[in-house]
């Protein structure tokens, strides 16, 4: 419900900004995109601040409130960051203690590594 009225209030607002615009000057091109994009970033911020994390689904469920990320999907899978071995390697030199959990394929090998803090 919040996200309902934060979304009435934007539009009201654009729609003001519009008929401002219309009256005193021509709505140029810019004005409009730096209207869409305002828009665009105070409606975004709403959603992860209701909602606390981000839902990828095609049903317009909302995320578990445990996770940053919920994907839900019934016919399609996630596809982690694929590396060559040498670049696997090369990764985890550059990798710290605050890394815990990064997660790779290495499709040389057709394995999935992640970094524990140590390897």
């Amino acid at each position: 419900m919040p996200l309902l009225l934060l979304l009435l209030l934007l539009l009201l607002l654009l729609l003001l900004l519009l008929l401002h615009n219309t009256y005193h000057y021509p709505l140029t091109t810019i004005t409009m995109k730096k209207t869409l994009i305002t828009l665009g970033i105070f409606t975004s911020l709403g959603a992860i601040a209701q909602n606390g994390g981000i839902a990828i689904n095609n049903t317009g469920a909302n995320p578990n409130s445990n996770a940053m990320l919920d994907i839900q999907s019934d016919n399609k899978g996630i596809l982690i960051p694929r590396l060559t071995t040498v670049a696997r390697n090369t990764l985890g030199t550059a990798l710290a203690l605050p890394d815990n959990g990064m997660m790779v394929y290495d499709k040389d090998m057709n394995l999935f590594f992640y970094w524990d803090g140590t390897q």
